[in-house]
């Protein structure tokens, strides 16, 4: 009897990582080794990969416990051991090898703080550093994951959860007008900026404005703010090309232009700015139309 497997099939029912036992489960528990001593016929390739995929894996594990033995039972500077264990969570470029050290040395600051850092932490591990208590007390190391280019909206949205710390937030903001601006996923993170838009905390809600992509919400934020108490707020509504219209247009023409020069926040300066860049689009536009 002769068994096939195609690659599809085991990109379907195989784990992306697996250990050595749980291969081996997984093919006693499929049946796919030979009940009469003849060949199983599986991709070659694919198979491969993922052998060699666990065996990365396991040398990963193999590192970092050896790295957990040396802290906790070698007669040596711990100050030593922790410097190297830094220095892999800042150097490597494994995904899994950053996701084996969060849950091997959650109570080591100064190397979740290098894991929170890395761009190649992968979305499961920036999940467990925001949710797990014995890393997300720590500012810096939730710091370094706001402003992680590679933290995916799904980690910000964790971290908005869970992180009771302006600053925090504030990087999360950041990172999100940064992001909002991708062609591939800027909505989801435009999402994100209008969410912390609505916060109550000022310098949040003023650094949101630029990534939110929402005219209802520019115009809401418009109309709730005053020129004296919200120049720097305003300015940024007036600043985003999101913004209506007709909402630009009563900015444009906002007094106190001593005071908000004074300020560094020309509301209207900025309100005609964005119109005139808006007229230039469209006037480019219907040029390109007309040439077709």
């Amino acid at each position: 009897m002769k068994l096939s497997l195609s690659a599809a099939m085991f990109r379907d029912r195989v784990p992306q990582f697996m250990t050595f036992d749980a291969l081996s489960h997984f093919v006693r528990e499929h049946g796919l080794y030979p009940k009469d001593g003849k060949i199983v016929h599986a991709d070659g390739k694919d198979l491969a990969s993922r052998v060699t995929g666990v065996d990365g894996m396991q040398q990963a594990e193999s590192r970092i416990n050896a790295l957990v033995y040396e802290i906790k039972n070698v007669q040596r500077s711990h100050r030593e051991t922790v410097k190297k264990t830094v220095s892999l969570a800042e150097n490597t470029a494994d995904p899994y090898e950053l996701h084996y050290m969060a849950g091997m040395f959650a109570e080591q600051k100064e190397v979740m703080r290098a894991v929170a850092k890395n761009q190649n932490v992968s979305p499961q591990t920036q999940i467990l550093i925001a949710r797990n208590p014995l890393i997300n007390q720590d500012r810096e190391t939730l710091m370094n994951l706001a402003h992680n280019p590679s933290i995916t909206a799904d980690s910000m949205g964790v971290l908005i959860e869970v992180a009771n710390d302006p600053f925090v937030l504030h990087g999360v903001a950041l990172n999100a007008v940064h992001r909002s601006h991708s062609e591939k996923e800027g909505r989801l993170y435009a999402d994100i900026c209008g969410f912390l838009a609505k916060d109550q905390d000022y310098t949040l809600s003023k650094a949101a404005i630029a990534g939110v992509k929402d005219p209802d919400l520019l115009r809401e934020i418009a109309d709730n703010n005053s020129l004296i108490f919200s120049p720097s707020k305003l300015g940024e509504v007036a600043k985003n090309q999101h913004t209506p219209d007709d909402v630009l247009e009563r900015m444009s023409s906002h007094g106190l232009p001593a005071l908000q020069r004074t300020l560094g926040y020309d509301v209207a300066d900025y309100a005609r700015h964005t119109l005139e860049i808006r007229k230039r689009s469209r006037l480019a536009e219907q040029e390109v139309s007309h040439s077709l």
